[in-house]
């Protein structure tokens, strides 16, 4: 009797080539049916916001620059989400030491362990008060990653009084990734309004654009402020009441303005550029306002942060919209992908969110060239 092994060597030589392509043509065709339609699995995950929720602040950006906004579409309202998740923006390159006045050395912090027969220094956190607890306290905090600004909105009612996060109404935000855009649109005394922003892919840089009858009637203003660091450890990064410690110097020109910040060795550049009539003036020590010229409900700007002096035009709002649409497609049809939507299991969905959702967050958050921190550039 011959074994099983010999039999099947001694099967006929075609059919088991007959059976090897019929197997392979299956394959082929049961993989071009299955083949993922990679917008509509991501379009599937957009982000929606209908409430001013402090723990609901949405991020655009690059994986080196990283803008958080709330419920408006940019940074109008931080005060609301300073103990939640807070309106930062910040970069790869933007960072910030307090002068170290006391000159403490990095060796002050240290304390030596014993490990077996041989000591070795850490630092820690001196529990005693002392010089030893304040220069473990210094090196903790410096350096730390920097918020470059709050780029926000003013609404003002007719009468000229500032509108309040409780009178909006109508708040329905989305977050496309497929394309990096958040839209946001709400109501405020029944007239509405429109925001849409970007971050652009190549540049330190946000763009928007808004649309509002509240335009039209002055009723709307872009604000940009500029704090000085706090080097708290859970905190929105801004400390408000220190306006001598820093400087914010203005330098404007036709359709543009840049303002130069200046942080006791730290120093970069803030450069807006708009489309249509509009003026910018500094409303306080280190918050200015660009104020839209009554008569046009639609406003667009861009506003670039550099280390240094750089471009003089910047792309505006079209060019930025443009620029998102072909880099978030190249990088969602780049890569692998996930579609559960054939899963029965009632899990599935959420599973492929998770997964959809960090794929966007780590095109944002996570593709610089120093690894960011586990909050990425959204929170200090």
């Amino acid at each position: 009797m011959k074994s099983s092994i010999e039999n099947d060597i001694e099967l006929p030589y075609f059919p088991l080539i007959y059976i090897f392509f019929l197997l392979f043509f299956i394959c082929a065709v049961n993989t071009v049916s299955a083949k993922i339609n990679r917008e509509k699995l991501v379009l599937r995950h957009q982000v929606k916001v209908s409430t001013a929720d402090s723990l609901s602040s949405l991020s655009v950006g690059n994986g080196k620059f990283a803008f958080t906004v709330d419920f408006t579409g940019l940074q109008s309202f931080p005060e609301l989400y300073e103990n939640s998740i807070p309106l930062g923006t910040q970069s790869e390159w933007g960072w910030h030491s307090f002068p170290n006045k006391e000159n403490y050395a990095f060796e002050e912090s240290l304390k030596d362990y014993d490990f077996y027969g041989r000591e070795v220094p850490y630092a820690v956190q001196w529990k005693n008060p002392g010089r030893q607890q304040n220069a473990a306290n210094y090196f903790r905090q410096n350096p730390h990653r920097l918020h470059l600004g709050i780029i926000g909105l003013e609404f003002f009612h007719k009468d000229g009084s500032s509108v309040k996060p409780n009178e909006i109404s109508f708040i329905n935000e989305t977050l496309n990734p497929w394309t990096g855009e958040i839209h946001a649109s709400f109501k405020i005394d029944s007239f509405p309004v429109e925001v849409s922003t970007y971050a652009h892919q190549s540049l330190d840089m946000i763009a928007s654009k808004i649309k509002s009858p509240l335009i039209e009637n002055g009723q709307i203003s872009v604000k940009i402020r500029f704090p000085y660091p706090s080097g708290n450890h859970t905190d929105s990064g801004c400390e408000w009441g220190s306006s001598d410690k820093h400087s914010s110097e203005l330098t404007k020109s036709e359709n543009s303005a840049e303002i130069h910040r200046v942080i006791d060795s730290t120093s970069y550049f803030v450069k807006i550029n708009w489309q249509g009539k509009a003026n910018i003036s500094e409303y306080h020590k280190h918050y200015f306002v660009l104020k839209p010229e009554k008569g046009k409900s639609e406003f667009s700007f861009s506003c670039l942060f550099s280390p240094a002096k750089t471009i003089s035009k910047l792309p505006d709002f079209k060019e930025t919209a443009s620029n998102n649409r072909k880099s978030w497609s190249h990088f969602w049809l780049s890569g692998g992908a996930v579609d559960l939507s054939g899963s029965s299991d009632p899990r599935a969905m959420e599973l492929e969110r998770r997964i959809v959702l960090s794929q966007y967050l780590t095109k944002i958050q996570c593709t610089q060239d120093v690894p960011p921190a586990e909050t990425g550039l959204t929170y200090n």
